[in-house]
């Protein structure tokens, strides 16, 4: 944002306090800046014969809309505190963050919170204030900090200072109940996915093996990006197109695909650090709008923090350790320790385009074991989900779903969701979905 837009609103905020009434000169310096922005906010009028607030077309704003001081109250926080953050998190907080230099994580994540931080420093904005931001800045060193002594070889004094972080991170952000996500938010209610991929297309995986790896083969649980070697955890997706990318798009003969229903979701809490930028900066426009409240931006900032550390593309997927996993296995530690949280919700790092059209099929899940077993599955992980037999790629080949209203759109398997659109639910995996949840609520019902 033009470095004239800020003057101009400042002068503005300036004869406002100054003067009794409003002067023809600061209408129409509000007329010249609401014309000269780019992204302009939003003016809604009540309409008394609908008993409704209606939106006001551009051009019907002229110097006299002005001669009311609320709107150009709404101007000026629109111009001073809002635009900014819109604009920072545009671009200075795009995720995932995919490094481009083979400099050690800790450094090259110090190098990015460093320009956030800056920016962040720069803006116009009274809020968040300088404590604020300085108690930002201490979250982000506590995070460099903990990556430095995990890749010292200090594993244990990295939670510990990741933990220091986190204490920082509540201390601001009140309470985690705000970062709870709610059962209105996942994608299709109470339902995740999970795909396994079986090199062996002719063997048949049933509804017990889809669930997270027991614990009698533990020693075959890798590293994850929440969860640690030889610790099982179930990884879930709000999509089965998600769940295929995360799984860097096998075959698809190999697939087998299962809907996960969650018995109660009121009683199962998801701590979620899902962030996309975009998004949100579209969220932040539409409040303002339909809001008259005073704005504090400093939750988000804090989330954006946390986020993009788990949020970083993984460099060399081919290598048993991964560094960008660090901060992410911590987090699960702390949930574990500190929290009565049951998951984490969080954006996958596989889609590098995630918009306002799609953010809902690239949202993930991992719920960690919490009731260890000599064998078998976590007790109460089970307890949570009922889970459907496992679709195969190939019923898509039955003529059910080939013929009349049963008839499936075909896409090709590495199209990208953004060519989709509304479309969604007539491709090959929207239509997997559907089937795999007509299975799943058909066992609710039995």
């Amino acid at each position: 944002m033009k470095k004239t837009c800020i003057e101009t609103a400042r002068k503005i905020k300036m004869d406002l306090e100054n003067k009794i009434s409003i002067q023809h000169e600061t209408k129409v310096l509000s007329y010249k800046l609401y014309k000269y922005l780019s992204n302009k906010p939003s003016f809604y009028i009540y309409d008394h014969q609908k008993n409704i607030y209606v939106l006001v077309n551009e051009n019907q704003i002229n110097i006299d809309f002005f001669s009311k001081k609320n709107r150009i109250e709404k101007l000026i926080d629109w111009t001073l505190d809002v635009l900014p953050i819109i604009n920072l998190l545009k671009t200075e907080c795009r995720l995932p963050i995919i490094r481009d230099s083979e400099i050690d994580l800790d450094c090259y994540l110090d190098q990015q919170y460093n320009k956030f931080l800056q920016a962040l420093k720069n803006l116009p904005c009274e809020n968040p204030n300088d404590i604020k931001v300085k108690a930002i800045e201490e979250f982000c060193e506590t995070i460099v900090e903990a990556l430095k002594f995990y890749l010292d070889g200090y594993p244990g004094t990295a939670f510990e200072k990741f933990k220091n972080g986190m204490d920082i991170f509540l201390k601001h952000h009140n309470d985690l109940d705000r970062l709870t996500l709610l059962d209105d938010e996942i994608r299709t209610k109470d339902i995740l996915f999970r795909i396994r991929s079986e090199k062996d297309e002719d063997k048949t995986i049933n509804q017990i093996g889809m669930f997270h790896i027991p614990f009698d083969l533990r020693e075959i649980v890798g590293s994850y990006r929440f969860s640690i070697s030889g610790y099982p955890s179930l990884y879930l997706g709000s999509s089965l197109l998600g769940c295929w990318e995360e799984l860097n798009k096998p075959q698809k003969d190999s697939l087998n695909m299962s809907a996960f229903k969650i018995k109660n979701i009121e009683n199962v809490k998801i701590l979620d650090i899902s962030f996309a930028p975009k998004l949100l900066a579209t969220t932040i426009n539409d409040h303002f709008n339909l809001s008259s409240n005073k704005h504090d931006f400093t939750d988000l900032l804090f989330v954006w923090v946390l986020s993009s550390a788990c949020s970083v593309k993984v460099k060399h997927v081919d290598r048993p350790f991964k560094s960008e996993y660090i901060i992410p296995q911590l987090l699960t530690e702390w949930v574990r320790r500190s929290s009565d949280f049951d998951a984490i919700s969080y954006t996958s790092t596989k889609a590098l385009e995630i918009n306002n059209s799609n953010y809902t099929l690239y949202k993930n899940y991992v719920f960690p074991s919490k009731i260890r077993s000599n064998k078998g599955h976590c007790s109460y992980l089970e307890s949570l989900f009922e889970i459907s037999d496992p679709v195969k790629y190939s019923v898509l080949e039955y003529p059910k779903y080939r013929s009349g209203n049963n008839a499936i759109s075909k896409f090709a398997f590495d199209e990208k969701i953004e060519e989709f659109g509304d479309d969604y639910y007539s491709t090959d995996f929207g239509k997997l979905e559907s089937l795999c949840k007509d299975i799943v609520l058909d066992l609710k019902g039995r």
